[in-house]
């Protein structure tokens, strides 16, 4: 099962909107987001934090872009608080 739906950040007072999904397998969850044009995996922790779990390694090394994944799962964090 998936579903689609949006996702804001805001970085430097531009609040930017992505693309994501929630896809449900099994018992457990999934959510990807595309962050410039890169799909990133997110899933719950033993915490329930979103942490990403799927980042190309050329795109690890860009601080920017990996502030972004950050932020993006935060933003995850807030809107699936229980």
């Amino acid at each position: 099962m998936t579903e689609e739906f949006q996702i804001d950040v805001t970085v430097d007072n531009e609040t930017n909107v992505f693309d994501a999904e929630f896809r449900k397998l099994g018992y457990g969850y999934k959510i990807a987001v595309w962050i410039n044009d890169n799909e990133i995996i997110y899933e719950p922790d033993e915490e329930r934090s979103f942490r990403a779990i799927s980042v190309n390694q050329s795109l690890a090394e860009n601080r920017k872009f990996m502030e972004l994944v950050k932020l993006v799962g935060e933003r995850l964090n807030e809107l699936f608080d229980r």
